[in-house]
Order: C-alpha cells, then structure tokens, then sequence
C-alpha cells in the first residue's frame, strides 16, 4: 500500500535559499529508489514563499523504512538539517495518512 510523507518549511526571508541536493544525491535517488519503483513521487509547493512543502508518495511503507535507514540518506538529512539551523529555517510539520509525527 502506498504511503506518503509531507514535510513543512518555513524560512525567515525569501533571501535565505531553500536547501538544495547535490546532483550525485539526486543521482543516487533516482537509481536507487525511483528505477527500481519504491519512490514514486516528489511534490515541492512553495518554492518561492516563505513557508515550503514537500510531499513524497512511496511504493509502500517498507520502502520508506529502507530509505530512512539508508547510510547515504542519513549522511544527506544530517547536512540538510545543518543548514537549516544555521539559517534560520524550521521544520514545522512531519505528517503521513495516519496524522502527525517527528
């Protein structure tokens, strides 16, 4: 069954820049999740405003699972939540079907 992860952003100023992947990062995701079909989707809405929402649908919540254990993922997740910190940008939300969590 497919399950999905939306994420909330909010950034003091549309002059700070939203965290952005490395191409190799975007390159390892397509390989290893969206070819082999256990990510199926990535929404970005608000890319221009201060508040950002990002919504991935995947295959199923093994996968998900397999993806937040994933050693690359986390080396990625760890850098992204630097850079938040040290520019002012918060993580307001983490939600899936069955409501809240994180």
């Amino acid at each position: 069954m497919e399950f999905s992860i939306r994420i909330a952003y909010k950034r003091p100023s549309t002059d700070v820049n939203w965290w952005k992947s490395s191409k190799d990062y975007e390159n390892y995701m397509e390989k290893t999740y969206d070819d082999t079909g256990k990510r199926l989707s990535v929404a970005r809405e608000g890319e221009d405003t201060l508040e950002r929402t990002v919504t991935t649908v995947w295959k199923d919540q093994e996968s998900f699972f397999e993806f937040k254990t994933d050693a690359i993922v986390n080396t990625r997740l760890t850098e992204s939540a630097e850079y938040r910190d040290a520019n002012g940008i918060e993580k307001t939300r983490v939600e899936n079907k069955e409501g809240f969590f994180d």
